[in-house]
C-alpha cells in the first residue's frame, strides 16, 4: 500500500508497505543506515529507543533510553511492528524504519502499488 497525496505522515505512521510489511516513520535527525539488533550501539539506536518510549511502547519504564540496543529494545520494536500490522521481529532491518526530522505531507506518490522498490528509490515527494 502507498499513501494518498495530501496525507500527513508522522511519528509512528506507516509510510508504505513493502512485501506486506510496514515501513514505519520515526522522528529523528540521523538517517537509518544499517540493520540494528542486540548489541548494536549508536545515535540511530538512541533515536529508535526515544521513539519507542515516546510512542508509548515502554509502558512500565523498562527501557534504558541510551545508545545500546538491548533485548528490551528488540521486544518493544517487535511490539511496534505488530501494532502497525507487521510481523513480530526483534531485529530492525534496513528499510523497516525511516527517520525524518519532522512529519511530512505527501505531495506526490512516486511509485505504484506492486512496483519493485530498491534501496535509495524515493517513494513520495
Amino acid at each position: 500500500m502507498v499513501p494518498e497525496p495530501g496525507a500527513v505522515i508522522g511519528d509512528g505512521d506507516v509510510l508504505v508497505w513493502i512485501d506486506n510489511e510496514p515501513v514505519v516513520v520515526l522522528l529523528g535527525d540521523v538517517p537509518a543506515w544499517r540493520s540494528m539488533n542486540e548489541g548494536s550501539e549508536g545515535a540511530d539506536v538512541a533515536q529508535l529507543e526515544q521513539a519507542l518510549d515516546r510512542l508509548g511502547f515502554d509502558t512500565e519504564d523498562e527501557l534504558a533510553v541510551d545508545d545500546e540496543f538491548t533485548s528490551r529494545t528488540g521486544e518493544f520494536f517487535a511490539d511496534l511492528l505488530v501494532a502497525r500490522g507487521g510481523s513480530e521481529r526483534e531485529t530492525v532491518q534496513l528499510g523497516d524504519v525511516v527517520f525524518l526530522p519532522q512529519p511530512i505531507r505527501v505531495d506526490e506518490v512516486l511509485v505504484n502499488l506492486g512496483d519493485p522498490i530498491n534501496p535509495g528509490v524515493p517513494v513520495v515527494s
